[in-house]
């Protein structure tokens, strides 16, 4: 039995328990109220949600991403690298973008470091110029897009009291709008790839 742990996209900490069978320890306290299997067609992964509170089993195939293209915004850091950091884990190539480019670069640096690929792009979501030109590049250079992560995202520390209006638009925008922007550019390339 390998003791190795991986982080995984959204459900915490997993560890590898034999037979090519990992555990998740959920991060948050969500109980599952009854058994649930997921399976989808265009992956290789089934999991099985067990009905006993706040454990997931299941069998992952380490490639299963393999030859397939993840844009991720907001990928410099916290959940957006976490992301990245996992689909190139799994095979797949990490496009990286962020409003911080050097964040951006050290995030595909360490995943090249681990053996895997990735691209880092900057990318301010707030512009539609650079989303058309980020997708244009990532389609280019995975010869398609099989997911996007929307992570980029802003937080101003005031109450609403405190806020402007201008400081407001530009969280809707960013929070919001932008999920739309990259949305309405990617989807046509995940469709290519009979996906979307």
């Amino acid at each position: 039995m390998n003791s190795q742990s991986h982080r995984c996209l959204t459900v915490g900490i997993c560890r590898e328990i034999g037979d090519g069978k990992f555990k998740w320890e959920i991060a948050n306290s969500t109980e599952c109220k009854s058994p649930i299997r997921a399976h989808s067609d265009r992956m290789t992964r089934e999991t099985l949600i067990s009905s006993s509170s706040n454990s997931i089993e299941a069998v992952v195939h380490p490639q299963e991403f393999e030859n397939k293209l993840a844009l991720v915004t907001g990928a410099a850091a916290g959940i957006g690298r976490a992301i990245a950091m996992q689909w190139a884990a799994l095979g797949g190539r990490a496009f990286v973008t962020d409003l911080d480019m050097d964040g951006a670069e050290q995030v595909a640096n360490d995943i090249r470091a681990q053996g895997g690929k990735a691209s880092a792009r900057k990318l301010d979501v707030a512009k539609l110029d650079e989303i058309q030109s980020a997708v244009a590049e990532a389609a280019k250079l995975g010869g398609g897009i099989d997911a996007l992560f929307n992570v980029a995202g802003i937080n101003i520390p005031r109450n609403v009291e405190e806020m402007d209006e201008a400081q407001w638009a530009s969280v809707m925008d960013i929070n919001l709008g932008s999920i739309y922007r990259m949305c309405k550019y990617t989807i046509p390339e995940m469709r290519r790839r009979g996906g979307g």
